[in-house]
C-alpha cells in the first residue's frame, strides 16, 4: 500500500489527507484517441500521394477542441470544488 492511501474503503477519509487528481474523463481519452488517429492517417495518406488525406485534419481540430474543452471544464471543477470545501 501507498502512502496516503486509505485501506479502510468504508471509512471515510481525514479532511486533511490529500486528494487524488481526478481521472481523465472518458470522452476526452476517446478525443486523444480520435486526434492521435485522424493525424497518423493524415499524414500515412499525404505520403503515400492522396491529397484526399487533408479532409482528416478538420477532424484532428474538432477532435481537440472537443479535448480541450473537456480538459477545461475538469480543471474548472475542480477549481470550484477546492474553492467550497
Amino acid at each position: 500500500m501507498g502512502a496516503g492511501r486509505r485501506t479502510d474503503p468504508f471509512r471515510p477519509a481525514s479532511p486533511s489527507a490529500p486528494e487524488e487528481p481526478p481521472a481523465m474523463p472518458r470522452t476526452s481519452v476517446f478525443a486523444l484517441i480520435v486526434v492521435v488517429l485522424a493525424l497518423t492517417a493524415a499524414v500515412v495518406s499525404l505520403t503515400q500521394g492522396f491529397w484526399l488525406g487533408l479532409i482528416w485534419i478538420p477532424l484532428a481540430g474538432v477532435a481537440s477542441n472537443v479535448l480541450w474543452m473537456n480538459r477545461r471544464r475538469a480543471k474548472l471543477a475542480s477549481a470550484q470544488a477546492a474553492d467550497q470545501g
